[in-house]
């Protein structure tokens, strides 16, 4: 997942809006160019919002709305290819065809660290790339 900088559809497969609606951009079975060495092999649901630790006071987490239709959604990508895949941050994949544990790769650190993507993942059913 990413936060959404989205510029002309075709970097992700779906956007997730405040309201929770979803907001299809490119088709599933065709690369989305989202995360390098990835563009390929996985399926990139935007989350429209800027996660970061930012300021405080500052709205920066997603709506209630945009979790429930994270985890919907994750559960139809899923449940179309057989329940086999896996979840992680966009900030959790590496280079050259390997995947990192750790933050700001490619100076992302998405999809923040006020997104609760450990939960979203769990409630999903997904498997975790990471623990």
């Amino acid at each position: 997942m990413h936060r959404a900088e989205v510029w002309d559809g075709k970097d992700y497969h779906f956007l997730v809006q405040k309201d929770g609606s979803i907001l299809p951009l490119t088709p599933v079975d065709d690369r989305g160019e989202h995360a390098i060495e990835y563009n390929g092999s996985t399926v990139a649901i935007a989350v429209f919002g800027d996660f970061a630790a930012l300021e405080p006071g500052q709205n920066n987490k997603p709506t209630a709305a945009q979790l429930t239709s994270c985890v919907l959604l994750m559960q139809l990508i899923n449940s179309r290819y057989g329940g086999k895949l896996w979840a992680c941050g966009h900030s959790q994949l590496g280079t050259k065809g390997t995947a990192v544990a750790s933050k700001l790769i490619y100076g992302h650190t998405c999809p923040g660290e006020n997104f609760p993507l450990a939960d979203v993942i769990a409630k999903s059913g997904l498997a975790k790339l990471f623990e």
